[in-house]
C-alpha cells in the first residue's frame, strides 16, 4: 500500500479522532458501505435503519451523498496514515501482500458484517432471493466499483488474489463465481490486533514459572537465530521443553505460543499470524515411524520443534538440542519448596532424576491423592509418581504395586548387606560422582544396573519391590511379550520406547527372565541367530546408556551373556534359604494365624522349598480355614511338591499322616 500525505484535521470525520486502528478501520467499513447505499439510492428496510444509525452519530444535520462522497478521500487518506503510524501487524500484512486500499476495505467490511446486526441485515436484503449474510462476490465488486476508481478486485482476477491465496479470506459455496460468497478468517483477524491465537489447540504462553528450569546461560547456547538457522528442536522430556522454548522466547522479548503439529500444517493464516505478530510457535511432534516434513509457507521466523522419542523431521535450517538438566542442588531447593520445607520428605527424593515441571506436577498429585487436609508422605507421593507414569508406560509394562518392608523380606545376612549397599548407589547415583578424578567423571552415568540371580520363588521380585518402596520409587515389570515383535526392527522400537519413557520418569525397571534378553549370542549364520545377536548388542548398547535404575532377574547367572555382566554395577545371589531363613519365612507368612512355634520349626526343618512355595502353601491353607493348623499346612506343601513333580518328604508324609489319624480325616 502506497504511502500518502496526512489530510488536514479539518477534512477528516470529527467522531474519529483517537481511535484505535481496529476502530478506525471498523468506523471506515461502516461509512464506507452507508456511502455505497446513498449513492445506489437503495431503500430496503434494514438499509434505511442503517444510514439513520450512521446520521445519528454525526453531530451536523443530515448530509448528502455528494458531501459524504467529497469526504471519502480524506478519510481513506485518514486511514492510511493510521495505518502507517501503527506500524504493527496490519500494517505488515499490507506491506507483504502490497494491498491496495479497496482489498484493505474488503477484509475491515468482511470483520464488520461478522460484528454490526444492521449492516449483516442489510447484506441480506441486497442479496435476495439468497438467503445469505455473507458478501457475495458480484456484492464486493459492485461496492468497490463505486467506493474506489482503480482496485484489483474484479471477478476474473479473484481466483489470483493473494489474500484469497493465503486463506486470509475464503470463497464460499458452489455455482459461478459471482454469487458465491467470502467469508474471512476472524481467528486471522483476531490475532492481528490482540495477539490472541483463538484456534484450536492453540495456547498462549504468557505467565510461565521459570523457576522450574535449570538455570542457562542464553549466550552458551547456538540459539542465534539467522537465515542460516531458524528451527531448533529440543529432544527430552516434552512439558519441560515446552517451558524451556517459551523461556528463550521471553529473552528476545518474543511471544511464544503452543501449536498442536496438525494446526500448523493445515492452517496457512496460522503461520502467517505468527509471521506478523512475530509470535514464537512451539510444535510439540507427535510419535511417527513416518518422516515429518513440516510446512513453513507463510512463515520465515525462528520455531521451536518439541520431540520425546526418535522423531525423524525434514525442515530447512534445523538444529537439534538437548536442554541442560536441574542439577542436584536446584532440584532439592524445587522439592523443598513445593513440600513447604518438608525437610525429610524432600531427603527422601533427592535421588529422583526428574525436571523441575514433574516434580511441580507430582507434588500437586500427591496433595490431590492425600486430600486437603492430610500431610504429604512418601507413599502419596509415590502414588502420584506411578499416576503420572502409568500413561506412556502401561502399554509395555506392568506397574508392581506392592509395599514391601523390611521384616517382610527373609533373606541371609549377605544378601541383606549387598541390597543394602545397592540400594545405597542408588540413594547417591548423582551424588557420587562428584569430586571425582576426570577419568571418572569423564564417564558419568546416572543409570544403576544389578541382577538378581536365583531359582524361582527365592525372593528376587520380592526384593526389588522392597528397593522401590525404600526409594519411594514406582516398579514396573517388563512384559517381554508386549516388547519382541516377529517383524525385524519392531522390537528395537519398542525396547527404545520403552527406555525412553522410563527415563522420562525415571522409574524402576524390572526386566524377568533376563537370559531370554540378554542370553549368549550364537556364532551361527543364519538369519534368525543374526537377528538375535543384533537385537542383544542394541539391548546392550541401550541398557547401558539408561540413566534409570534396572534390575534383572534370571535363574542362573551362566546364561547371561559375559559381555553384559561387565555393565552390571551389582550382582546378587539369591540362595535356597537355610533353616533360619526358612524358618522366618514361615513365621513371616503365617502372622497371628500361625498354629505355633513348634510347627513353624518342624517345617522349616524337614521342608526345602524356597519362600515362593511357602507362600503358596500358606494360602492354600489359609483358605481351609480361619485357625490354620498343621495338616492344612502339610496339604498345601504336598500340593506344592506335586506341582514339581516330587513326592512329599518323608518325614512331612509320614507327619500327615499323624495328623489325619488324630483328627480322624
Amino acid at each position: 500500500m502506497q504511502s500518502a500525505k496526512r489530510a488536514p484535521d479539518s477534512e477528516l470525520p470529527e467522531q474519529q479522532d483517537n481511535l484505535s486502528l481496529q476502530s478506525v478501520l471498523s468506523t471506515w467499513a461502516s461509512y464506507g458501505f452507508t456511502l455505497f447505499i446513498r449513492l445506489t439510492e437503495i431503500e430496503t428496510p434494514a438499509c434505511q435503519q442503517l444510514l439513520k444509525a450512521q446520521d445519528n452519530l454525526s453531530s451536523t444535520e443530515l448530509q448528502t451523498a455528494t458531501e459524504l462522497r467529497e469526504k471519502w478521500p480524506d478519510f481513506c487518506l485518514w486511514v492510511q496514515q493510521t495505518l502507517l503510524d501503527d506500524e504493527g501487524p496490519v500494517n505488515g500484512l499490507c506491506q507483504q501482500f502490497e494491498l491496495d486500499l479497496a482489498e484493505l476495505f474488503l477484509i475491515a467490511l468482511l470483520s464488520e458484517i461478522e460484528y454490526n446486526h444492521l449492516l449483516s441485515l442489510a447484506i441480506r436484503e441486497l442479496q435476495q432471493p439468497e438467503e445469505n449474510n455473507c458478501l457475495s462476490v458480484n456484492l464486493a465488486e459492485a461496492i468497490c466499483d463505486n467506493l474506489f476508481t482503480e482496485h484489483s478486485l474484479r471477478t476474473e482476477q479473484l481466483v489470483d488474489n493473494k489474500l484469497l491465496e493465503s486463506g486470509v479470506i475464503n470463497i464460499l459455496g458452489e455455482g459461478p463465481l459471482v454469487v458465491r460468497q467470502l467469508s474471512l478468517d476472524l481467528h486471522f483477524w483476531k490475532a492481528l490486533f490482540s495477539a490472541q491465537f483463538s484456534w484450536q489447540q492453540v495456547v498462549l504462553l504468557s505467565e510461565q514459572d521459570f523457576s522450574l528450569l535449570a538455570e542457562i546461560n542464553v549466550n552458551d547456547l547456538p540459539l542465534k537465530a539467522s537465515e542460516q538457522l531458524t528451527c531448533f528442536m529440543l529432544k527430552g522430556d516434552s512439558e519441560n521443553n515446552i517451558l524451556y522454548a517459551a523461556q528463550l522466547a521471553n529473552y528476545w522479548g518474543k511471544q511464544a505460543i503452543q501449536v498442536s503439529l496438525k494446526n500448523w500444517q493445515q492452517q496457512p493464516t496460522l503461520r502467517l499470524a505468527c509471521q506478523l505478530t512475530q509470535s514464537i510457535p512451539i510444535i510439540e511432534l507427535p510419535e511417527s515411524d513416518q518422516q515429518i516434513v513440516l510446512n513453513t509457507h507463510q512463515y520465515q521466523g525462528v520455531l521451536f520443534l518439541i520431540a520425546n522419542s526418535q522423531v525423524q523431521v525434514l525442515a530447512q535450517n534445523l538444529l537439534e538440542m538437548q536442554m541442560p538438566e536441574l542439577k542436584r542442588e536446584q532440584r532439592i531447593s524445587i522439592w523443598q519448596q513445593l513440600l513447604n520445607e518438608q525437610q525429610a520428605l524432600a531427603n527422601s527424593f533427592q535421588h529422583v532424576h526428574i525436571n523441575g515441571t514433574q516434580i511441580q506436577r507430582m507434588v500437586k498429585q500427591a496433595r490431590h491423592l492425600a486430600g486437603e487436609k492430610a500431610e504429604l508422605s512418601v507413599q502419596h507421593l509415590r502414588q502420584a509418581w506411578e499416576v503420572m507414569s502409568h500413561e506412556s508406560l502401561s502399554t509395555l509394562a506392568q506397574t508392581v504395586d506392592r509395599t514391601i518392608s523390611k521384616q517382610a523380606l527373609v533373606l541371609p545376612k549377605k544378601t541383606y548387606q549387598q541390597l543394602d549397599d545397592f540400594m545405597l548407589r542408588c540413594q547417591q547415583r548423582e551424588a557420587l560422582w562428584e569430586g571425582l578424578g576426570v577419568t571418572a567423571s569423564g564417564s558419568t552415568n546416572y543409570g544403576v544396573r544389578g541382577l538378581f540371580v536365583g531359582e524361582s520363588g527365592t525372593g528376587k521380585t520380592l526384593a526389588a519391590s522392597y528397593l522401590a518402596t525404600q526409594l519411594g520409587m514406582p516398579l514396573y515389570r517388563v512384559d517381554i511379550s508386549a516388547i519382541m515383535n516377529k517383524y525385524v526392527g519392531e522390537s528395537e522400537k519398542n525396547l527404545n520406547r520403552l527406555f525412553n519413557y522410563a527415563s522420562r520418569f525415571d522409574v524402576m525397571l524390572l526386566l524377568d527372565e533376563a537370559d531370554s534378553l540378554f542370553g549368549r549370542r550364537g556364532e551361527q549364520d543364519d538369519q534368525g541367530s543374526r537377528f538375535g545377536n543384533m537385537l542383544t548388542n542394541f539391548l546392550l548398547t541401550r541398557i547401558e546408556s539408561y540413566s534409570g535404575i534396572v534390575i534383572l532377574t534370571s535363574n542362573s547367572r551362566s546364561r547371561i551373556d559375559p559381555a553384559f555382566i561387565r555393565r552390571l554395577d551389582s550382582i546378587i545371589e539369591f540362595q535356597r534359604p537355610e533353616f533360619a531363613e526358612r524358618l522366618g519365612i514361615w513365621q513371616s507368612h503365617l502372622g497371628q494365624r500361625s498354629p505355633g512355634e513348634e510347627v513353624c520349626r518342624r517345617l522349616a526343618s524337614y521342608c526345602e522349598l524356597a519362600g515362593g512355595a511357602i507362600r503358596n502353601a500358606v494360602l492354600f491353607a489359609a483358605v481351609r480355614q480361619q485357625h490354620i493348623n498343621a495338616l492344612d499346612l502339610l496339604d498345601g506343601l504336598a500340593a506344592e511338591y506335586g506341582k514339581l513333580g516330587k513326592p512329599l518328604p518323608a518325614e512331612l508324609q509320614q507327619w500327615r499322616q499323624t495328623e489325619r489319624q488324630e483328627r480322624g480325616a
